[in-house]
């Protein structure tokens, strides 16, 4: 149903604008997740640790150079759930974060016809880690703040609506590689590394000039 909206709007925003896009020097985009899904192992047998992630929003400066790279300085907030299962673990249970979220990335932008361009790029995502508040049990919330960083891969699609407008579509796969504090039980709290991918895909709407 999704995939079908996002057809149905682009097909839409190209029977409606025929103007020409001019060579654009900044731009201010936001991006509002769609879906995605998380693919993360754990450095040990016995437990299970499981991501969905439910929503983020981001906010993105691009500096374009006259070649049409672009320099991607970007923030936001990834807000997710996990749950946290298997033989070690004496009780399962879930839990929600808000994480801060920056990015820096490079991006080759290609015109085709008057309005549309595509762009690949590279993204180094920086993520300060939110508090894990625990939704199913009586253990005690999870105390973070620590920073980390992750490598990516972007590849989106942005048209030109009165030379002005920009609305598009962009997906990104991220590989990930970070400490992540559980309950093993009521009085021990454990630090275990997960590594893996993670793909996320997200509508765009801003403006350029």
């Amino acid at each position: 149903m999704k995939n079908l909206l996002v057809c149905t709007i682009i097909t839409l925003l190209l029977c409606l604008n025929h103007q020409d896009c001019k060579a654009q020097v900044v731009s201010l985009t936001a991006n509002m997740y769609t879906f995605g899904f998380e693919n993360f192992d754990v450095d040990t047998d016995d437990m299970d640790v499981s991501f969905d992630t439910k929503s983020n929003i981001s906010g993105n400066l691009r500096l374009y150079t006259r070649k049409r790279w672009a320099l991607r300085l970007g923030g936001g907030i990834d807000r997710f759930e996990y749950t946290v299962g298997g033989p070690s673990i004496g009780e399962q249970y879930d839990a929600q974060r808000r994480d801060v979220k920056g990015l820096v990335g490079l991006e080759k932008h290609f015109q085709l016809g008057s309005s549309l361009t595509f762009y690949p790029g590279v993204l180094i995502p920086i993520t300060v880690v939110g508090d894990d508040d625990i939704v199913s049990s009586n253990l005690e919330d999870i105390q973070n703040g620590h920073t980390r960083a992750g490598l990516g891969l972007v590849l989106g699609a942005n048209y030109a609506l009165l030379n002005l407008l920009r609305v598009g579509f962009e997906v990104n796969y991220n590989y990930n590689n970070f400490q992540n504090d559980v309950w093993r039980n009521q009085n021990q709290l454990q630090s275990v590394n997960l590594s893996g991918m993670d793909f996320e895909s997200a509508l765009t709407i801003g403006i350029a000039f």
